[in-house]
């Protein structure tokens, strides 16, 4: 009664508190759980959504559409990194926009001082200020003023775009993170887009970890197929939600999803953990679906396993070679490539 009293009355974060206590400890669904899964706040809905898989997990029930369509969208809710560039220059702006963009993040482009500082009043949260070294209407000492000036942003790391990095970091000392370049010089962007989370971010990040596990163990009379897209996405998210993901896409996802986990075992900058998971996964994937991977996806993952990962990701590679469908003679030609390496 507690919950459904707290949905009905607008009050989100007491809602949400109890459907996450609720989950661990129900013997069955209850109607202030069901209330919660109709709301229009997604944190009510996504807590729900878990407690409620939770619930079918341990007592071998089925959970039903609702509920895994609701924690297909927590896997899969995209969490971007954002950044504010603050450059006159376009081209350079649009090119680190870019390399942004391939480490995860969104980033805003703005051209001016002025701009930038409405960008960074109005912003909800940031993760990462680029700025140029020269300004239209103001100086870059400025604008690293005002970031470093307010409580909400003075925690928000800077870079400064120049091309002089050794002048600039003497200038500036401690108030900066870094210096770069531009698009082809941004490591010192990849602390802050690597930083824990914070805030509502957060909360969404730890959502879809355990929406993602929540899956992973919901039993065969469920029909995972309105979650197949969200955990496919999941599986290029941080471990706690990429290996529950993948293994649920093991357990029940079809040859669409075989792009997802191929990406993952092919992926050097992945964990070893993510890799030997998506290996195993994309294994089940093919005994169920032949034809799952194209002539393409076989060489890369032959690919891995002639190279030099750690032995855990080269075995579950091996292992979805074993699961290919071939011809004897196929399958002889490949074990002696594979002898060759």
């Amino acid at each position: 009664m507690a919950l459904q009293s707290s949905v009905q009355a607008g009050d989100a974060a007491t809602a949400a508190s109890l459907a996450r206590v609720l989950g661990p400890l129900a013997s069955a669904p209850t109607p202030g759980l069901h209330a919660a899964l109709a709301s229009t706040d997604g944190a009510i809905r996504s807590e729900a959504a878990v407690a409620l898989g939770q619930i079918a997990a341990r007592s071998g029930a089925a959970a039903g559409a609702d509920v895994v369509n609701a924690l297909g969208q927590s896997a899969g809710r995209e969490l971007l990194r954002l950044v504010l560039v603050i450059d006159p220059d376009a081209a350079r702006g649009q090119a680190l926009a870019e390399a942004l963009r391939g480490m995860g993040a969104y980033a805003t482009v703005v051209d001016s001082g002025a701009r930038g500082l409405v960008v960074l009043r109005r912003s909800p949260a940031l993760d990462l200020v680029l700025v140029g070294d020269s300004l239209p209407d103001m100086t870059t000492a400025q604008v690293v003023d005002e970031v470093k000036g307010d409580e909400r942003l003075a925690a928000v790391p800077v870079i400064v775009l120049t091309a002089d990095a050794e002048a600039t970091a003497g200038m500036y000392g401690d108030r900066i993170a870094g210096t770069s370049s531009g698009a082809s010089d941004i490591e010192s962007a990849k602390p802050a887009l690597t930083a824990e989370l914070q805030g509502d971010r957060a909360l969404a990040q730890s959502l879809a970890a355990r929406s993602a596990e929540a899956l992973a163990h919901l039993g065969p009379s469920d029909d995972l197929g309105p979650a197949l897209s969200g955990l496919a996405t999941a599986t290029m998210r941080d471990d706690a939600t990429a290996v529950p993901a993948i293994a649920a896409l093991g357990a029940r996802g079809t040859a669409s999803q075989a792009p997802a986990l191929l990406a993952a075992l092919t992926d050097d900058t992945r964990s070893e953990a993510v890799r030997a998971a998506a290996g195993s996964a994309l294994a089940r994937v093919v005994a169920r679906n032949a034809g799952a991977l194209d002539a393409d996806g076989i060489a890369k993952v032959q690919a891995v396993v002639g190279s030099e990962a750690p032995m855990p990701v080269r075995e579950a590679a091996a292992r979805v070679l074993g699961s290919i469908a071939m011809q004897p003679a196929e399958r002889a030609k490949l074990l002696e490539k594979l002898r060759e390496r």
